[in-house]
């Protein structure tokens, strides 16, 4: 074993120790994002239509992604507990394998997966609690270019099956794989235009076509997207097609094969975005931040993406070359809209770091002697270390962050003053249903909600006797979603009838309600006044050393004009605009309507109920009482999550989650 080798291996068995490391010593123990409580509820359930039926029971409907996640958390939960960690084990081998292929160097190939494992998408995206189709990302991101390796290096059939069957994969496996395959694509159009043989790989490129079918037709799938591939793969036949035979020059054929890939994207679109209804992305709550998701690693790797672009590496190999700097460029897009994408561009990014790092190795390392070998040298193994510990360290410091059933609700408002680390009152409140149904056994359980919480209860309760179902979720619900908004917004007598019309419908026999908004709690010497303001007060100083307090509404009390366009009224109807002085107090100026309507009444019963004096200086200065009488309180839960502080006043603000049950 040569000296590259033992480095290679080495790092490999390092990398290896330390993604395990991270991910199991980093898991938050609560999932973070939307994607990961429904994966782990899908986890949960035998069958995937039974999943469908309780978390959407009146729309007969399945979203695509949701056959994604269960048929990933399905591979997954083959090896139980450990299968995250095996997943993550096994997809940094692969970056070694693939990248030793690729560049043929072991020590490249170790330091790249040493700076994939530490990568903190990587960690992030892949600890147990955070489980989901994206832990299968990286998997798929290296079987695609290894396979479009073998294709270009070997030829032949075998290569093109091979990078049919990763394709096939991809966009199985994962409802954003369409653009790995597209980048495969355009890598074999690059070999195609400026490759040694000059044509196209027809094999590989219909067998990619045919790859792209079964996503689109498999029953539970329906995935539109990789209609893109699909008419990229039959577009590039039909150019080599029309060129067989006939001297083409250079520039002619360029200039066709680049028609033929814009014309499979702008085709298309028209269709997939009018039928796709409205994919899937709405379902991330976490938002996508380069500096945070990939650290140092992000600049390293777009200077390895101009160093690739600039020179000769990989000039012998066209279609690989041009393959990882586009499917770079479209994942970094891509990743806007589908933030787990990102642990499919940590990969590429990690590659492009180590091309970067071979240039200036392989500039240092001719440097026999002297103080400008030693600096270089010492330069390349700064960056190595700079990048890894960068990513451990952005890694530790994302788990500082309190998962999104904590700050859900707050989101907007964390910067208006210092945030309170807490119990999560959606945990707690959860924990009171849970024991609340506990006696439930063989029962249905129709449990009422906003759809942004849906995915939160139905993991929460999916170990809970009976069965729970719930009326819509981010993805799907039409139905569900105007009938969860007309109890909102309807009076405590006509919700109550809605609320038993739908459970006699779907064979409930326990109904339940769960409201979450946020209040804030008037501080005088730092203590409690007993006075509650609904929403977050928001004091601003006038020029006059005057104190004006605003109060923005959050949580459900932010939706009200949400739920009213779903059911099709005009907001107007709940609200009084000449009370609110900004466009965050609209929700809050009640009108009478809108004073007795359920969401407002069970709100100010519920803070009532935690001892306050309740205001909503919007809808009136008096003090407000409740006559909810129909429903009745099961838990109210709140946690002071957020501390204002005025030129006069301070407040605390807290988060309440209160559950009601309609006997």
């Amino acid at each position: 074993m040569d000296k590259k080798t033992l480095i290679g291996v080495s790092l490999l068995a390092l990398s290896m120790a330390v993604n395990i490391l991270l991910i199991t010593w980093l898991d938050p123990g609560t999932p973070f994002d939307n994607v990961s409580w429904l994966s782990r509820y899908l986890s949960k359930t035998a069958g995937l239509p039974y999943a469908c039926s309780r978390i959407n029971v009146l729309d007969d409907s399945c979203s695509y992604f949701l056959t994604y996640e269960w048929v990933a958390s399905k591979l997954i939960g083959v090896l139980g507990a450990t299968g995250v960690i095996a997943a993550s084990a096994l997809t940094v081998l692969l970056v070694f394998y693939t990248t030793l292929r690729v560049l043929g160097n072991p020590a490249l190939a170790g330091v790249t997966s040493l700076i994939y494992a530490s990568s903190p998408a990587v960690v992030f995206w892949s600890t147990p609690s955070n489980m989901g189709h994206q832990v299968l990302s990286g998997i798929l991101a290296t079987l695609i270019l290894l396979a479009l390796y073998v294709n270009e290096k070997a030829g032949g059939i075998r290569g093109a099956l091979l990078l049919g069957l990763s394709g096939l994969l991809a966009q199985v496996l994962n409802p954003a794989g369409w653009l790995l395959v597209e980048g495969a694509l355009i890598g074999l159009a690059a070999e195609f235009a400026v490759g040694v043989r000059g044509r196209l790989n027809r094999v590989a490129a219909l067998l990619l076509a045919l790859s792209s079918i079964p996503a689109l037709v498999a029953p539970g799938l329906g995935n539109l997207f990789p209609i893109i591939p699909l008419s990229t793969s039959l577009l590039l036949l039909l150019v080599d097609t029309l060129m067989q035979g006939r001297p083409i020059p250079a520039g002619t054929r360029i200039t066709l094969i680049a028609v033929a890939l814009t014309a499979s994207v702008a085709l298309p679109a028209p269709f997939i975005l009018t039928h796709s209804g409205g994919g899937y992305t709405a379902v991330f709550i976490k938002s996508y931040n380069p500096p945070l998701d990939y650290g140092v690693l992000a600049a390293t790797g777009l200077i390895g993406l101009i160093v690739l672009s600039r020179s000769r590496l990989l000039s012998e190999m066209p279609g690989v070359k041009t393959a990882i700097i586009s499917s770079t460029v479209l994942l970094l897009i891509a990743a806007m809209l589908d933030p787990t994408l990102v642990v499919a561009e940590a990969f590429l990014l990690a590659l492009l770091t180590s091309l970067a790092l071979y240039v200036v190795a392989e500039y240092s390392w001719g440097f026999r002697r002297g103080a400008a070998s030693v600096l270089y040298r010492a330069a390349a193994i700064a960056i190595v270390l700079g990048v890894v510990s960068g990513g451990v360290l952005l890694s530790v410091a994302q788990t500082r962050t309190q998962p999104f059933i904590y700050t859900y609700d707050l989101q907007g408002y964390t910067g208006l003053g210092t945030p309170v680390r807490n119990e999560s009152a959606w945990l707690n409140a959860l924990s009171a249903l849970k024991q609340a149904i506990s006696n439930s056994t063989g029962s249905r359980i129709l449990v009422l909600s906003y759809w942004g919480y849906t995915y939160w209860i139905q993991r929460f309760l999916a170990d809970a006797p009976g069965e729970v179902y719930t009326l819509a979720h981010d993805l799907g619900g039409d139905r569900g979603r105007y009938l969860v908004s007309a109890i909102m917004l309807s009076s405590e007598e006509t919700a109550a009838r809605i609320v038993s019309n739908v459970s006699s419908e779907v064979g409930a026999s326990r109904r339940f309600i769960v409201v979450s908004y946020l209040a804030s709690v008037r501080l005088i010497g730092g203590r409690s006044s007993g006075a509650a303001y609904l929403g977050v007060a928001v004091p601003v100083q006038t020029q006059e050393y005057y104190e004006n307090i605003y109060y923005a509404a959050a949580g459900d009390l932010s939706r009200l004009v949400l739920y009213a366009a779903t059911i099709n009224t005009s907001y107007l109807s709940y609200v009084n605009i000449y009370n609110a002085r900004s466009g965050y107090e609209l929700p809050l100026a009640w009108s009478k309507d809108g004073y007795n309507s359920l969401l407002a009444q069970l709100a100010v019963d519920s803070l009532q109920r935690l001892g306050y004096n309740v205001y909503n200086q919007l809808y009136s200065y008096s003090q407000l009482s409740s006559s909810v009488r129909l429903f009745k309180p099961v838990a109210v839960e709140s946690a002071p999550v957020l501390k204002v502080s005025g030129l006069y006043s301070e407040y605390q603000i807290i988060h309440v989650v209160a559950v009601y049950e309609l006997p």
